[in-house]
């Protein structure tokens, strides 16, 4: 199996591949109430990798029936995304970030959850590529055709779990239902004669402590043990 993460040497040697479609992944923040941040689109238009293609991934790959940012958008929406910017069935897709968000991880998992296998991360993002003295452009790129992908079906379909207790777990709950029946019998034999719909919460309590203590300790225990 092909590895996720690659460096700046392997993008360097598939450049010429006619199936390498680089996608600049910088995003928009969301869910951060008075923080400005550049835009994911600011971004890319100040500059760059050579060749990217920029999605964001609120903005395009995002289900646009919700208001939520995070949820992935479905197959068929995710395919016409993806087919305007050139990224067929055979491509090979390498996403990069800024390094301060993983949105290149994000992206290349929405494509493994659809079935694409040939989706790599470049380690380091844009950041590793300035690094190593690569240039900056702030061209779109004009050679990635339109495509027509297939519709993509998940690969993973979350299920449903069936739950059952553990018998530690049952035993304390049959604990819990033994000690509520007995605070129960408690109030009921100590506080029949009271007029509840009076009687404060904290002043119940602690005539229901007082009245406990009163009792030969052979008696109180229970009540004081919970």
């Amino acid at each position: 199996m092909d590895p996720i993460f690659v460096d700046i040497d392997w993008l360097r040697a598939h450049e010429n591949d006619p199936a390498l479609r680089v996608v600049d992944t910088r995003s928009t923040p969301h869910g951060a109430p008075g923080v400005t941040l550049p835009s994911g689109a600011e971004r890319y238009a100040a500059g760059h990798i050579p060749g990217a293609v920029h999605l964001d991934y609120a903005d395009a790959l995002a289900d646009p029936a919700t208001p939520y940012a995070t949820k992935i958008a479905p197959a068929e929406h995710f395919a016409s995304v993806l087919g305007k910017h050139g990224i067929g069935d055979d491509a090979l897709a390498l996403a990069y970030d800024g390094g301060d968000v993983p949105y290149a991880a994000r992206f290349v998992w929405i494509l493994q959850y659809y079935g694409f296998t040939r989706a790599h991360i470049l380690a380091g993002g844009i950041g590793a590529w300035t690094a190593a003295s690569g240039a900056l452009t702030t061209e779109v790129p004009a050679y990635y055709p339109p495509c027509s992908p297939r519709t993509y079906i998940p690969t993973y379909v979350p299920r449903a779990r069936k739950y059952s207790p553990s018998p530690r777990a049952a035993a304390t709950r049959n604990s819990w239902k033994r000690s509520l029946s007995m605070v129960k019998a408690f109030f009921k034999s100590a506080f029949s004669s009271v007029d509840w719909p009076s009687v404060r919460p904290s002043r119940a309590m602690r005539a229901s402590s007082e009245y406990a203590w009163s009792l030969p300790a052979k008696e109180r225990s229970p009540y004081l043990r919970l």
